[in-house]
C-alpha cells in the first residue's frame, strides 16, 4: 500500500437540475445506480514498474480502510480510505449559472451549497492471483520445507523429521464479511531414522497460523511486495511491513 498526500476525487458526478420549486418538508427522490469499478482508471498509475503485473496491481481498487474495527486501528494513523455517496443541493440566485442543456456552470460564487453524504464499505472482488514463483529463488519469508532432529535422549538422535508443503489456494474474502474464508494446506511428514531400531515419534502436535501482511511504503513499489520483502525491506524504497496474524492449534 502506497500512502500519498490526502486526495479526494469522484468516480461519478451527475448534475440533475430539479424543475420547479421544492416545498419545505417535501421529499425528493432521485434514482441512480452506484457501480463499484473493479479497477482504477489507467492514468491513475504512472509510476515505473518492473512488469505489467505490478502495474495492474497498482490499479486495483483499494478496500475501505477507516478504522472501524480493531485490526485497522494501527493503519489509520498512516492512511485512511473511505468511499461515500454525496448529494449536493445548490441554490443559484443568478440565472446565468445555468448553462445550455440545463447543466450547472463551474462558477458557484453566487451559490449556497448544502451537502450530505452516506458512507459505504467496499471490499473489491478481485480474481485469484497465480502462485508465487518460490522455486526460482529462496525467499526468507517463505519456507516450503523444514526438518528438525528427533532425539532419544540428550546424547543420541533417533533421526530427522521433515515437513514439506506446497502453496495452498488463495483465501478469497466474502465482500459481506458474514462467512469465513478457508483454504487447505497439504502437509507431508517424513521420518528419516538414524538406524533400523529408531521409530517415529508417537505424539505430534501440529499448529497452523494464518498470517496477513500489509505493506506500507513511503513511495510506489516497483516490484511485488511479497517477492521483494527481504529482511524487513520492501522493493521500491519503502519501510518494513506491518503484520497482524491470527492462528489456531490442532
Amino acid at each position: 500500500m502506497y500512502m500519498m498526500d490526502e486526495r479526494e476525487g469522484g468516480s461519478l458526478e451527475l448534475d440533475s437540475p430539479f424543475p420547479g420549486s421544492i416545498s419545505a418538508g417535501e421529499t425528493v427522490s432521485i434514482p441512480f445506480s452506484f457501480v463499484v469499478p473493479q479497477y482504477l482508471l489507467e492514468d491513475s498509475c504512472r509510476h515505473p514498474c518492473a512488469s505489467q503485473a505490478v502495474w495492474e496491481r497498482h490499479l486495483h481498487l483499494p478496500p475501505t480502510l477507516d478504522g472501524t474495527n480493531e485490526e485497522e486501528h494501527e493503519f489509520v494513523a498512516r492512511g485512511r480510505i473511505q468511499y461515500y455517496v454525496e448529494m449536493r443541493l445548490r441554490c443559484h440566485n443568478n440565472p446565468n449559472n445555468i448553462c445550455a442543456g440545463g447543466r450547472v456552470s463551474e462558477d458557484f460564487s453566487n451559490s449556497k451549497i448544502v451537502a450530505a453524504r452516506q458512507m459505504v464499505t467496499i471490499l473489491p472482488a478481485l480474481p485469484e492471483l497465480p502462485p508465487l514463483p518460490l522455486d526460482a529463488v529462496n525467499f526468507g519469508m517463505f519456507l516450503q520445507s523444514k526438518s528438525v532432529a528427533i532425539r532419544k535422549n540428550i546424547l543420541q538422535r533417533s533421526g530427522r523429521l521433515n515437513a514439506s508443503s506446497t502453496q495452498p489456494p488463495a483465501m478469497m474474502l466474502d465482500p459481506s464479511g458474514r462467512s469465513s474464508a478457508c483454504s487447505v494446506v497439504p502437509l507431508e511428514l517424513e521420518f528419516f531414522p538414524n538406524d533400523v531400531s529408531s521409530r517415529p515419534p508417537k505424539r505430534l502436535a501440529v499448529s497452523a497460523v494464518a498470517r496477513g501482511t500489509t505493506h506500507l511504503c513511503a513511495e510506489p513499489s516497483e516490484l511485488l511486495p511479497e517477492l521483494s520483502c527481504q529482511n524487513g525491506a520492501i522493493g521500491g524504497g519503502g519501510s518494513g511491513p506491518t503484520t497482524r496474524g491470527a492462528g489456531s492449534q490442532a
